[in-house]
């Protein structure tokens, strides 16, 4: 399976960098696509590691069980892959999603899209941590350090946790110039907002999780963030079905019904998220079924169970609604959402070949290169 990811991640990376059309150089790359491209080559580098110590540990766990701890050891070999700051990696195109959606939502050009091209890329930094296995936490009493053994545990620190917060920050603000422009209420972009906001939300949890003086470690705490990560992504999903659906099945999906779906499903995220942040604090162990700590407890652990099963039913529901809409739903049109991009300009669903020549672009927008100027929307840039 792991090399099938990594084939696939790799089929990715090529397919950005060798089938875009003539004139679209990377810096008119979609940003969607920008995000699929820095997603893969961390994919590429980080996934290799995690099947060679997949390898390693099935032969120690088949034969002699003592260099890795056999059962026991599997996931803390392999736990690396699985936990912040290495998924940050995996939950990249939520940032290309929101980004691409809120542009169309505006049908103006993105202001300051450099400005995410460059976000994106630091929140890919989190797959260092899939490459080399660590995690960097702050150690505790490092203000007793000296000078430079402080800067030897803060920098590594710093890398894998800081800047994926920061990519993030600088994506938001990205976001925030975009929607100067006054954007009509669309489903997508309103997935892919919410999926925004339950990412930092992760990232910026790991951020305090990986500090020493804050005594997280082993609570509950590091739980709520992977959630976040996880159900941002899962609503990023959702909102890129809703969005590129119709160019795949040439019918739309009602907004009026998908967007209380987002609601619901952020609804869930924070419900089975937030509470382990405030348990962690409180010393709920992680891992354990049997715990016991001062504070309301079970309030805590049922808000988390309440959540879960929100984002469950938002899941099965924008399932039926998908399936329906597809079947059924309104007829797309070659251009549904009044998008900038090219997979806008062929009809839905796209024909084999796409384009019966293709196009030659001269901005990132080539759409709004051919459509009538909205106070700045059409021309070159």
């Amino acid at each position: 399976m792991l090399i099938g990811l990594t084939a696939a991640a790799g089929s990715v990376a090529v397919s950005v960098l060798t089938t875009r059309a003539p004139g679209m150089n990377m810096r008119r790359v979609p940003l969607f696509s920008w995000s699929a491209l820095v997603q893969a080559l961390g994919l590429v580098v980080a996934l290799p590691v995690l099947a060679g110590t997949t390898v390693l540990l099935w032969v120690d766990h088949t034969y002699s069980r003592a260099t890795f701890g056999g059962n026991l050891g599997v996931g803390q070999w392999i736990g690396f892959a699985f936990t912040q700051p290495a998924t940050f990696l995996y939950a990249v195109p939520v940032a290309g999603l929101v980004l691409d959606a809120a542009a169309t939502a505006t049908r103006r050009r993105p202001a300051m899209r450099g400005l995410g091209l460059i976000g994106i890329g630091l929140m890919s930094t989190g797959f260092i941590a899939g490459v080399a296995q660590v995690d960097a936490p702050l150690p505790r009493n490092i203000v007793d350090e000296n000078f430079g053994d402080a800067v030897k545990d803060i920098l590594p620190w710093a890398v894998l946790n800081l800047l994926p917060l920061l990519g993030g920050v600088v994506v938001l603000g990205a976001l925030g110039a975009i929607l100067r422009n006054r954007p009509r209420v669309f489903a997508p972009m309103v997935f892919g907002v919410f999926a925004l906001l339950m990412l930092l939300a992760g990232v910026a949890g790991n951020v305090v999780d990986q500090i020493g003086d804050a005594q997280l470690g082993g609570t509950v705490f590091e739980e709520g963030a992977w959630v976040y990560v996880c159900y941002a992504t899962v609503l990023a999903v959702m909102g890129g079905v809703v969005y590129w659906g119709p160019k795949l099945w040439g019918r739309t999906i009602d907004a009026k019904k998908a967007i209380p779906l987002a609601l619901l499903g952020m609804l869930g995220t924070v419900l089975a998220s937030l509470p382990y942040y405030v348990a962690g604090f409180a010393k709920q162990p992680g891992g354990v079924t049997q715990f016991d700590y001062d504070g309301p407890q079970d309030l805590w652990n049922a808000l988390v169970g309440a959540g879960h099963a929100l984002v469950a039913l938002t899941v099965l529901a924008f399932v039926g609604l998908a399936i329906t809409s597809f079947r059924s739903g309104p007829l797309a049109g070659d251009d549904p959402f009044d998008g900038q991009t090219l997979e806008w300009a062929t009809t839905s669903p796209a024909p084999a070949e796409n384009f019966v020549e293709v196009h030659a672009i001269a901005s990132a927008e080539p759409l709004l290169d051919l459509k009538p100027s909205r106070d700045g929307a059409g021309g070159t840039a």
